[in-house]
Parts: C-alpha cells; structure tokens; sequence
C-alpha cells in the first residue's frame, strides 16, 4: 500500500470514528443539554432586578445589554482613511460563492497581484446516518433547584469543550491528510468531508498604495477587532466613531461564565482604560508646555 493510500485510509477511519466513537453524538447532547440548563437557570432570574448573579460551583450568570447599530460604512471609511489607517481595519474578501458572480469575477482579475495565498478548510457535511445521532430530547430541568442546575451546568460544560476539542482536532487532521495527497473529498455513511476555498483575501495596504481607496470603500468590511488597539491608545476616541453609528435598538443577552474568566475581562479592560487616561494626561500636558503663540 502506498502512503498516499495509507493516508486516505487515515483520514476516512478518522471521518468514520467521530461518529462511531460516539464523540459526535456526545457533542450534540452536551450542546442540546447545556442549551436547556441555560434556559432553566435563566428563568429563575428573568424577574430579577440585579443583572449579576453568582451561582453555586464558581459561575456567574449576566444579563448583558448589546445596543444595535447602523453604521455609516462609506462615512467610517473615509474617517479612517483620512486618519491613514483604513488598510488597517478593513479587511478585502470575497467568498467561493460571490467569486461566481460575473461582476466580481473581474473584479478578483483585476486585483489578482494583491491576492494573498489561498485557505483551505474541511467541511463535514452530515448525512442521514449522522444527523439520526443528534440528541434532540427535552430534558426535564426545570423542577431543580438553582444549585444543581449551576452544577450540572458546569459538569456538562467540560464535557462539551474537551469533546469540541477532540473533533477539531480530528477534522484538522483530516485536512491535513487530504491537503497533503491533492484528494479533496471523502464520504462516509454518516457524513462526507470536503476541502473547500476559504475567502479570497488581499493585501489591502499593496492594494491602497497601488489601486487607491476605491475597492476598500465599496467592498471592504472594518473589523472592529482591529479598530479597538486605535481607541485603545488614544489615536481616536469613541466619540470620534460615534458619529457614524447610530443605535437602533438593545438586546439583552443571558449568559453564564466562571467567575475566573470574569475577573480576567475585568481586570483586562480596566487595564486598557488605565492606559488610555495616562496617553490622554501625556497629551494634554505636551500641549501644555508648547509656547503660546
């Protein structure tokens, strides 16, 4: 047997044993249940008037307000562009499926020097077979107490990561493998694998400097992730983005966290804000010490 035989036999054993193993039907009941302890610990402070609530075994359940927006995405844009950091926090991408359309085809022609190397992703697509193993059961939480719920919650939640885990860890493997021997789908009687195009991306600093702003305006997406260093170290304010987003509506999200994991967001966002109260000091004081005119 060859090797490349040998790894399209590696890489249909492992498609086969996330379904045989029982790791995908473990996934899908840690996910149904830990869906249905959520709700049921949510409806025990949905009359609440606290918006924090700590829970027996370490965690802390939130209502969290997240205001929706419209935003101004030409104006924004051109706010960042004239700031020179547009190439920044936009990123330039098209997806396999909008490549087809013959408008954005020549677009991709035309931009093809900027093209940055092509992503490869496995796609599992579940049959039949497969999705019959999806724990679809009610499970009946509702007349626990708090404190157990907090505590299954917690139990099932490990379950669920260290499955999570193992799975994307075996379909890297898989794509890896079928990379490796140019074979780029296999099937199962539970699912078939597919390595599939991820988004076409660009270098959007080459592209500015050689095709200006034009194509970042119209098709580039800002990432907020990008944009919060700027607001960070006081290069603009939120105020200064304010302007081109308008709140339209606020949702109020349930969550539940360990209390860990809130202390270190607490601690990281204080941190930033620190820092950003001591570059405005430095500012205002350099401006201080200029000679008046």
């Amino acid at each position: 047997m060859s090797l490349e035989e040998k790894s399209i036999n590696r890489a249909n054993y492992l498609l086969e044993d996330i379904f045989k193993s029982g790791l995908y039907p473990k996934m899908k009941r840690s996910k149904n249940k830990l869906d249905q302890l959520k709700e049921s610990i949510k409806a025990h402070f949905i009359n609440g008037e606290r918006r924090r609530y700590e829970l027996t075994g370490g965690l802390v359940a939130k209502f969290v307000q997240q205001p929706i927006y419209e935003t101004d995405e030409l104006g924004l844009k051109e706010f960042l562009y004239d700031y020179g950091v547009l190439h920044k926090v936009v990123t330039l991408k098209f997806s396999p499926s909008a490549a087809e359309k013959d408008d954005i085809r020549e677009i991709i022609k035309e931009l093809e020097p900027f093209q940055l190397p092509c992503e490869y992703t496995a796609q599992i697509y579940i049959r039949s077979l497969g999705k019959s193993m999806i724990d679809k059961t009610q499970y009946r939480f509702d007349n626990l107490e708090l404190c157990h719920l907090s505590r299954k919650y917690k139990l099932e939640k490990s379950f669920e990561v260290r499955a999570e885990t193992l799975y994307k860890k075996k379909v890297e493997e898989i794509r890896n493998l079928l990379l490796e021997n140019r074979n780029f789908t296999i099937e199962s009687d539970f699912a078939s694998c597919k390595i599939r195009k991820k988004c076409i991306n660009y270098n959007t600093k080459e592209l500015l400097q050689n095709m200006g702003p034009k194509y970042l305006f119209e098709y580039g997406e800002i990432s907020l992730k990008k944009l919060e260093p700027f607001i960070w170290s006081g290069y603009f304010s939120i105020s200064d983005l304010q302007q081109f987003r308008k709140k339209v509506d606020m949702k109020l999200k349930f969550i539940i966290m360990d209390v860990e994991s809130e202390r270190r967001q607490a601690e990281f966002y204080h941190s930033k804000l620190i820092d950003i109260s001591q570059k405005l000091r430095i500012s205002t004081e350099e401006k201080q010490q200029l000679p008046k005119a």
